[in-house]
Parts: C-alpha cells; sequence; structure tokens
C-alpha cells in the first residue's frame, strides 16, 4: 500500500457512496441463525457498555489461554468513562446482591440511556407510525377466535409463553379484548420522552413480549398476511428491547456460574502500539455523482438511472470522516496470530453492540484464512466510511499480513460497487475470489468464507458454549 492517505481517501469516499446508495447485500440466510451461549454472553457485554452516542461501537470476547479473560475494546480507544464504567459493570455482575435485571437496571438506565430510549421510541412508532396499527385491527376482527372467552385451552394455545400471566389477569375476558389490551397498553407505556424508571420498563416489556408472543402475532408473520412486514419490524422493535431483560438475566446467571471476580482488559491505543489512531480522512469528491464518476464502476446510462432514482446525488455531501481502528479488528489485532494451543475451540466468536461493517467483514475473512484463530461477528454487511486501515495504523502487530488484509477490503468494496444490482449469492461467490489463497482448495475456502460470514456455527463453535459455561 504505497499511498496510504490517497488509499485511505478513496476507500472512505468509495463507502460513503455505498452508504448513499442505500444498497441492501445483507445474507439474510445468515442474519437469522441464533447465536451460541457463548456470543450472546458476549453481545450483552457490548450491548451493557454501549452509550448509544453515534460511533460508540464496542466489542468484547473471551481469552482462554490462561484462565478466562474478557478482552474489550470499542471504535477507537476507551474514554474515562468507559474505563470507569466498564468496572463497574462487572463488579455488579460478580455482586452477589445482583441476581435479575431489575437490580443492574440502574446501571443500564445511566450507561445505556440514549439507546434505551432510542429503542423505546423505535418501538412505539413500529406501532403508531407504519400503518401496523389499523392492520392489526384489520386482521384481529377476521382471526378465527377472536371472540372466544380466555378458557385454559385458549390461553394454552393463544399464549403459550405467558399462561400464567394471562390467566391470572384476563380469564374469561375475550381475546380480541385481551390483544386489543396489550396493544393499547404497549402505545401507552412508550409515551415517553425519558428513560423509564425499573417498574415503568418492566412493564414495555412485559407488555410488548406477551403481545409478540401470542399466536396471533406469529401466525400473522408466518401466514405472511396482509401487513406482516410491519408485524415483523414490529417484532424485531421489541426483541431488541427485551435484550435489557432477557439477555441481561443470561448475562447474570452467566456470571454467577463462574464464581468470583471477572478479569477484563481493555484494547487501547497503548496496547497495540498504534501510532496513526483517529483521523479526518478529507473527502475529494464533492457529491455522491462525482465520486461515483471517480470510482469508474458506473456507466453513463447507469449513473443517469441512478440519479433518476435518487436526486441527491447531485447535492454535495459531508467532506469529513472521522476514521478510526474498528473494536472487533482491535479484538483480533490484541491476539496477533496465536497458536490454537490455549483455545477452546476452532471458531472464536467476538460478541458486538452493533453488527459489523462491510469492511470488517472482508477483513476478517481475508485474515481467517492466514491467522491461527477463525473469528466470528454478526454482519449485515453495511457500510461504514469511519473504518480505518490496520497496516499504517500498527505497524508493531508481529505475525500478521495487515497490508494484504487492507488490500482485500481495497478490492472487496469496489467489487461491491460492481455488483451493485446483483444478489447476495453472486456476491458470496465473488467473496471467494477476493479472499483467495493458494493453499487451500475451493471446499476448504468455501468453510472459511461462510465462518467468517455467519453470526453463529453448529458443531466446532458450540463447544465453546459449555467449555467456559457449562449447560
Amino acid at each position: 500500500m504505497t499511498n496510504f492517505n490517497l488509499n485511505q481517501a478513496q476507500l472512505s469516499e468509495r463507502l460513503l457512496l455505498l452508504q448513499k446508495l442505500d444498497l441492501d447485500y445483507s445474507d439474510h440466510r445468515a442474519s437469522h441463525h441464533r447465536p451460541n451461549r457463548e456470543t450472546k454472553l458476549l453481545n450483552t457485554i457490548a450491548l451493557l457498555l454501549s452509550t448509544g452516542r453515534p460511533g460508540d461501537h464496542f466489542a468484547a470476547a473471551f481469552d482462554k489461554r490462561q484462565g478466562l479473560e474478557v478482552i474489550l475494546a470499542k471504535n477507537g480507544t476507551p474514554t474515562s468513562e468507559d474505563i470507569a464504567d466498564a468496572k463497574e459493570l462487572f463488579s455488579c455482575l460478580c455482586n452477589p446482591e445482583i441476581s435479575n435485571p431489575r437490580d443492574l437496571y440502574p446501571f443500564v438506565s445511566r450507561r445505556c440511556r440514549a439507546s434505551v430510549l432510542k429503542r423505546i421510541q423505535k418501538l412505539r412508532a413500529s406501532i403508531v407510525d407504519t400503518g401496523f396499527y389499523n392492520d392489526f385491527y384489520s386482521r384481529l376482527d377476521q382471526y378465527r377466535s377472536a371472540r372466544d372467552p380466555l378458557s385454559p385451552d385458549v390461553i394454552e394455545q393463544e399464549f403459550p409463553e405467558d399462561e400464567d400471566a394471562i390467566e391470572d389477569a384476563f380469564a374469561g375476558i375475550p381475546l380480541s379484548v385481551v390483544l386489543r389490551d396489550l396493544l393499547e397498553g404497549t402505545i401507552g407505556v412508550t409515551s415517553v420522552s425519558e428513560v423509564p424508571n425499573v417498574d415503568e420498563f418492566v412493564d414495555i416489556h412485559t407488555l410488548a413480549s406477551t403481545l409478540g408472543d401470542s399466536s396471533f402475532m406469529q401466525e400473522w408473520i408466518i401466514m405472511r398476511e396482509v401487513g406482516y412486514q410491519k408485524a415483523k419490524r414490529f417484532q424485531q422493535c421489541r426483541q431488541k428491547l427485551s435484550r435489557y431483560i432477557d439477555d441481561v438475566h443470561s448475562l447474570i446467571r452467566g456470571a454467577k456460574r463462574l464464581g468470583g471476580l471477572i478479569k477484563y482488559r481493555w484494547v487501547t491505543d497503548e496496547s497495540l502500539g498504534i501510532q496513526v489512531g483517529e483521523e479526518d480522512i478529507r473527502i475529494h469528491a464533492a457529491t455522491p455523482e462525482e465520486a461515483a464518476h471517480r470510482a469508474s464502476v458506473l456507466s453513463s446510462q447507469q449513473l443517469e438511472e441512478l440519479k433518476e432514482r435518487k436526486p441527491s446525488l447531485v447535492e454535495p455531501w459531508q467532506r469529513t470522516v472521522h476514521s478510526c481502528i474498528h473494536a472487533e479488528i482491535r479484538i483480533i489485532l490484541h491476539f496477533g496470530r496465536v497458536s490454537m494451543q490455549g483455545m477452546s475451540g476452532r471458531f472464536q466468536p467476538i460478541g458486538l453492540s452493533k453488527s459489523s461493517c462491510l469492511c470488517c467483514v472482508l477483513w476478517i475473512a481475508a485474515h481467517n484464512i492466514r491467522g491461527g484463530i477463525w473469528w466470528q461477528t454478526r454482519s449485515r454487511n453495511k457500510p461504514d466510511p469511519t473504518w480505518a486501515f490496520t497496516a499504517r495504523a500498527c505497524p508493531n502487530v508481529q505475525g500478521l499480513a495487515l497490508a494484504t488484509f487492507d488490500e482485500k477490503v481495497i478490492s472487496g468494496v469496489l467489487r461491491w460497487l460492481q455488483l451493485r444490482y446483483e444478489s447476495g449469492t453472486e456476491f458470496r461467490k465473488d467473496l471467494y475470489q477476493i479472499v483467495d489463497d493458494s493453499a487451500l482448495n475451493a471446499d476448504d475456502l468455501a468453510v472459511v468464507v461462510a465462518a467468517a460470514l455467519t453470526s453463529s456455527r453448529k458443531g466446532d463453535g458450540k463447544a465453546i458454549v459449555y467449555s467456559v459455561l457449562g449447560q
């Protein structure tokens, strides 16, 4: 990489263009895999460190080479506030008086205030701003058992996850009334402008989860009936909010099972020997249209078609990007090139506060071919212009071909622009060429890349779960 500044500016510009085009190349099949227990715990640690501020992205991984240690990282180096709050979090997890999500909520409502409030507001918006409300009542009018009073059999069928609570509160009441009360109740409790207290937050979780777990909602989505996309959006929003209850509960139980203090360590600029940390990168193109011309991947006809669909392509856009080494890359750089000795499994997950960006996916895929550990993260493959090259920033990291990995990112992003109209399947085929290595045959290569793109995996990865926390 002979001219870093030129390449970094060019990469950031192309990522901005991809972001502006708002293309969707997500591998939805991979994103639907359920995370294993270890991944879920790591994701929850990262979630609880996330403040919700722009660019505040966290990652966590287990280092089991000498006992168990949690490795933490963020986009950029951690602040004094991050360090203090991580200390408080792990102290709480080890505190015998902290036994459930209610006990940890004071920390959550302070540290994660912006994230919690945003998720509550998105849950409410999924009901009142999308047409879901009207579709809900239209479907309810036609639902087969809407007028049936709730008997034990109906409760078991319609509310399999909440039988006892529903029977205590609604026995004998028509199902339509119960579902209506759950919806209207959710609208009422989510009408907030500040983070709610713990009782109010539990009410939001209970109402939204009971409604979302009902057979009425589940069948609506499975059968793909009218408005199911809006119902699915509601489910996604309530599941994200429920993580502060359900996933936190699992994390607390896991911490208690470990017993004693939990060792942890931050990955910092100093620990990695980073010489070039966060930087403001100047974008040369004045408009997305100019960036498309500079990338030389669109014909004149294709560019004109894009401009018709997106008139904003000719308008001025941001000219500065604040780049940094992303959190999951920092985790991998911390481990460097290690042998598998002392590691409990072939696949090692990284927990994230948000999905890995496109560049992280490409970099990790290239790394996994040559590295001693095959790292897993969840991803929607979205472009993030803040992604920074590793070779110049981390010259002291030994045993990793950082410049080669960075070059794979450059070629991969350019290929994404070229494949802008192709399906995710076509891209995944092309990715094999991007990370190709002559030492691997086609079958081995497919396994490596699939591991990099899949958020969770059965088989080898499953062993990690039980080795750390047991069944």
